[in-house]
């Protein structure tokens, strides 16, 4: 059986997979401060959901850039300064 996780996105790595619309708003927003891009890929169908509703109820796997990845994981998990620190 073939499951999306096993698909590499060139040049992105797999950051986490959030399980609804709220965690996927709070880590893109988290992210953005700190100038971190990210691509989602949804899970089955949801993002037709999430165009035609405004968001999903299916898993959604948050990629960041491979420079951008320990950057992205340290501010995630809590390891990193806050901006103006740096």
């Amino acid at each position: 059986m073939w499951h999306k996780k096993d698909k590499k996105i060139q040049g992105e790595t797999l950051l986490i997979t959030v399980n609804d619309q709220i965690q996927l708003d709070i880590i893109q927003s988290l992210l953005s401060s700190y100038d971190i891009p990210i691509y989602i890929r949804d899970d089955l169908s949801g993002g037709f959901i999430r165009i035609l509703m405004g968001s999903s109820y299916f898993d959604a796997d948050i990629y960041v850039s491979e420079k951008d990845y320990e950057t992205a994981r340290d501010v995630l998990y809590g390891t990193q300064k806050p901006i103006d620190e740096n």
